[in-house]
Order: structure tokens, then sequence, then C-alpha cells
């Protein structure tokens, strides 16, 4: 198992959906050894996350209703 890597170079990328970051940027260490990447330095885009539904409901007498839900 390695520890961190060493950064060689701007880690800054293109910050596309395929490439966040520069993966050029970092150099492999050798096993047990640590490199001098510092913890977290990079931070990955950010997660929002939304849900909506409407709902109906159609009461047909005292006794029965038809609910409509749309989900999304």
């Amino acid at each position: 198992m390695t520890g961190l890597p060493n950064v060689v170079g701007n880690t800054a990328g293109p910050q596309t959906v395929d490439q966040w970051f520069n993966v050029a940027a970092f150099q492999t260490v050798p096993s047990g050894t640590f490199g001098n990447e510092v913890r977290n330095e990079l931070t990955g885009p950010g997660f929002q996350n939304m849900d909506l539904t409407l709902q109906r409901q159609i009461r047909l007498n005292g006794r029965n209703a038809i609910t409509l839900r749309w989900t999304s």
C-alpha cells in the first residue's frame, strides 16, 4: 500500500465529468512512504438533488377516494 503521492505539477484540471483534476500532476511513491501532497487538497464538484411530487386526491363519495400522483 502506498501513502500520499508526490505533487509535481498544477492540480487544477479542466473540471469536466471525465476529468475533474489534472491526473498528470501526481507521481506515485514507493510502498510505505508518503509523498508531499497535503491531505484534502482536491475537492470535487458540489452535489445537489431535488425531488418533486404533485398529488391530488379526488373523493368519489363519503368513503372512497382516488389519489393521482406524479413524481419526478
